[in-house]
């Protein structure tokens, strides 16, 4: 009889960063996959290690490019990028996250000392993108249960033939008995693969998996730009993950064109899957909606880095559709369209970029931690909306540049929205339209919407606007709580710029001095994008413990916390801790359900409003 083991996942801090202070720091920087250029006049360095710079090209005919460097590294990251020059109007962004850098002759410096993704504006040059990470998911070992395509299914790593073939058999076998599928690093040409029930799809650093635009298999026929497929779907299954720090390049390029003409590049799709993971790659050139997990539950999407034109509407970010217990973690998106954008889609919809699916209402989805810088909504709900929309928190993020920056969109439905949070939210960049947006332009109300301490430094060229349908599908009970806009406190709908129609109902304004506001409160995991094994109804090996933070990350000592098991059938002990004085709170163990599967503990804090931490175990057989 087979033995089942857990696999344990979870968001947040490594423990070896942790551990920082008790070892050296440590740099690991992400090697450029065969045939993909090094950046030109500009090298950087961490710790005095070189590391690779990319240069990805998104859209040849606007000679749009960006120059990308990854690492991993814990303990604290000294960070010299030399350049030709630096011309006046050089930044370093986003300004929020208080980084100041130093300038010797052509060396611009700063210290990080947690992971960070940032963008560099270098005048006259492609703009320069950091993603400095806690290492990652490390890669598998050899074994029964990791599946090389290299190694075992020959896969052609120079990218001279296409692999799609061994790789799609990999993944087939890897269904089997439930396993790893290793793209180890090299370049991979592949049309759509599609991936199966307990299986994780590693991309190696230094691993570009690069789509082969000559197929119309999985053809999906959208009416705004016309038809378009997925790179990586998988429809009606458990346990899936695609992790890594590699590269998934949808080589959107190639696809650019008129509407009618153009063949459209999702990079992920997902339907009716429970317990999906995506973590650590980075994905290019997305010509269409780049990551939709749709009509999924236990969603975890952390650390992915999102690339693509701006010159191309509809190749939104990460939208998730109709799914339910969904986090999305320390992400980055940059794309002409919207950034961050869940979606109640309903029976049958599928929009720009999602495949029909049943009427499943969009509930408890987080964004947290998140930057970016988009041509449309940086944070929008909808705008579909045949299905209900309840507990949507977007927090602790930045916006460089946006057309809007917190955006609800209720239109293609009568369904309502509410329970909507935006807190914490940094505004910094050019905003082409209005900063913040509310409109019902379908019968369905929105409701219980709140702004808190949403910092708006630019003002937009038009006016925010709130406004309802008529009396029954009204907008109604939206609190603006401490939010600043151009420098100056948030007192009232004046002080704001803020349109109100007459179906917009029971508006407050709470503005404070700084000394009279309530500590603001994040949880975040001290441990955990490793993998850890442990056998069902056995006690995980780490025990379970977040670091509570206010708004300036500074640990906040003797805060309640609540560790609680969701689902699998497991047992918590000592479930209620205070944070020590470094702001961390332990449970007292966690012990795993008898069935393989998904195992899921949530912790919430005590007055930390919108925020807690999801611990998330995927089960598979012993070999």
């Amino acid at each position: 009889m087979n033995k089942p083991i857990i696999t344990l996942l979870a968001c947040g801090i490594l423990l070896a960063a942790q551990r920082t202070h008790a070892q050296d720091a440590t740099v690991t920087p992400v090697p450029l996959p065969p045939s993909y250029r090094q950046a030109d006049g500009v090298t950087l360095k961490v710790n005095g290690m070189p590391v690779p710079i990319l240069q990805a090209i998104v859209n040849r005919r606007r000679h749009e490019t960006y120059d990308i460097a990854s690492f991993a590294f814990t303990g604290t990251a000294k960070v010299e990028i030399t350049a030709d020059k630096f011309a006046d109007g050089t930044k370093l962004l986003p300004t929020g996250y208080g980084i100041r850098p130093t300038v010797t002759g052509n060396t611009i410096s700063f210290n990080l000392n947690r992971p960070r993704h940032l963008y560099v504006q270098l005048p006259g040059r492609n703009p320069l993108l950091i993603f400095a990470d806690a290492p990652g998911i490390p890669e598998p070992s050899p074994g029964a249960n990791t599946f090389d395509v290299v190694a075992r299914y020959k896969a052609d790593a120079t990218g001279k033939t296409e692999s799609t073939a061994a790789i799609q058999q990999a993944i087939n076998d890897a269904a089997v008995r439930g396993g790893t599928v290793l793209v180890p690093r090299g370049l991979f040409r592949s049309r759509k693969l599609t991936l199966k029930s307990n299986v994780r799809l590693h991309l190696a650093g230094g691993a570009a998996l690069k789509f082969v635009d000559v197929n119309d298999d999985g053809m999906v026929f959208n009416k705004r730009q016309g038809p378009g497929l997925y790179f990586l779907t998988v429809d009606n299954a458990r346990n899936v993950a695609v992790t890594g720090a590699g590269l998934l390049d949808c080589n959107g390029d190639k696809t650019h064109g008129s509407d009618n003409k153009r063949r459209l590049v999702s990079a992920f799709h997902s339907a009716q899957v429970t317990g999906l993971t995506l973590e650590g790659i980075t994905i290019l050139d997305s010509s269409s909606w780049t990551v939709v997990p749709a009509f999924s539950r236990q969603v975890l999407i952390r650390n992915i880095k999102i690339i693509n034109t701006l010159a191309l509407y509809e190749n939104d970010g990460i939208d998730p559709v109709s799914c339910q217990d969904v986090l999305v973690d320390h992400c980055f998106v940059l794309a002409t369209d919207d950034a961050f954008c869940p979606k109640p889609g309903g029976a049958g919809t599928h929009g720009g970029g999602c495949k029909p699916g049943p009427a499943i209402e969009l509930r408890d989805v987080v964004f947290n931690d998140c930057l970016t810088w988009t041509g449309s909504a940086a944070f929008k709900l909808g705008r579909q909306s045949g299905t209900p929309a309840l507990n949507i928190v977007c927090k602790n993020s930045h916006v460089i540049n946006a057309s809007r920056a917190c955006a609800i969109d209720h239109d293609g439905g009568a369904a309502p929205f509410r329970n909507v949070l935006f807190q914490d939210i940094h505004v910094e960049g050019a905003i082409k339209h209005a900063p913040l947006y509310i409109e019902t332009a379908d019968p369905g109300p929105t409701t219980e919407v709140t702004y808190e301490r949403v910092n708006l430094r630019v003002t937009g060229r038009t006016s925010s606007s709130l406004a309802g349908k008529d009396d029954v599908n009204s907008v109604s009970h939206v609190r603006f709580i401490d939010c600043t806009f151009a420098g100056n406190p948030v007192t009232d709908a004046k002080s704001l710029k803020l349109r109100l129609n007459k179906f917009v109902k029971d508006v407050s304004f709470t503005s404070r001095a700084p000394a009279q506001r309530p500590a603001g409160r994040t949880l975040t995991a001290v441990w955990g994008t490793h993998l850890i094994e442990a056998p069902a109804a056995a006690a995980v090996p780490v025990r379970p413990a977040v670091l509570v933070t206010d708004t300036e990350n500074r640990p906040i000592p003797g805060v309640e916390v609540t560790f609680t098991v969701e689902s699998g059938g497991g047992t918590v002990t000592d479930g209620t801790a205070a944070t020590d004085a470094k702001g961390i709170a332990t449970a007292g163990g966690w012990t795993l359900g008898r069935n393989p599967g998904v195992n899921t503990l949530i912790a919430r804090g005590k007055d930390a409003t919108g925020s807690y931490v999801v611990f998330r175990t995927l089960g598979k057989a012993e070999q």
